[in-house]
């Protein structure tokens, strides 16, 4: 049997199953996953709880690209054809803003979860955050009373590593990778237990006047609502 499951858990290929009745999901989906660590995936259009295309998986997490590629995908949210307006304050702020609600939720779903996989013989951190785990932090933020306030609250207080880390293991990985990325620039914050791409966006926009930032607000929803 040890030989068995060791074979299943170093075994390269795929399978694709067409299960017509779902019985093939049911009864063994769970236990492939916990007994061989198997990557189950279910594609059912009709369904609800069906695995969708995730935008964030795309991510390259704690590696030079990270920054670029949270880029592209604010890029394609917001449509950059359809910030139009004199205001250019405005107009920057809201891409920004979302870059950085994409970094806080990216690490902090990695923090209190981690995962990795290896490609090339080098191990890949990945993170299961989503648009919607981002559009849920624009709601939860919109139930405070001040919003800017938490978000100065945040930046001022919050040691993020410390506060989402499910263990000392994890604490020091992401420390460590985050340092070698922008320990050259940002040492002070990272030492801190924060991300300097969220941390520094977080401080700007808590400093805006509250009419710009209710209006950002107002945008950032409407754009993600289109993903969401």
């Amino acid at each position: 049997m040890n030989s068995e499951k060791q074979k299943r858990k170093n075994d390269k290929e795929s399978v694709f199953v067409f299960d017509v009745d779902e019985r093939g999901y049911q009864l063994t989906s769970g236990s492939r996953k916990e007994t061989f660590d198997n990557f189950i995936s279910r594609f059912a259009p009709k369904s609800e709880n069906y695995c969708k295309y995730n935008a964030l998986s795309e991510v390259r997490l704690m590696f030079p690209e990270e920054t670029e590629d949270v880029k592209v995908i604010v890029n394609i949210i917001c449509g950059v054809s359809d910030i139009k307006g004199n205001n250019k304050h405005l107009n920057e702020s809201i891409p920004d803003f979302i870059f950085a609600v994409i970094f806080y939720v990216l690490y902090r779903n990695f923090l209190q979860s981690p995962k990795f996989i290896c490609k090339n013989e080098i191990k890949k951190p990945v993170s299961d955050a989503n648009i919607n785990d981002v559009r849920n932090f624009i709601v939860n933020l919109k139930q405070k009373q001040n919003m800017q306030e938490e978000l100065k609250k945040m930046v001022q207080n919050e040691n993020f590593i410390e506060k989402y880390a499910i263990d000392e293991e994890t604490k020091t990985y992401v420390r460590k990778k985050l340092l070698e990325l922008y320990g050259s620039t940002d040492k002070e914050i990272i030492e801190n237990g924060n991300h300097p791409k969220f941390i520094l966006e977080f401080m700007k926009i808590s400093l805006l006047p509250k009419e710009t930032f209710d209006e950002i607000l107002k945008k950032v929803e409407l754009f993600l609502s289109y993903y969401c």
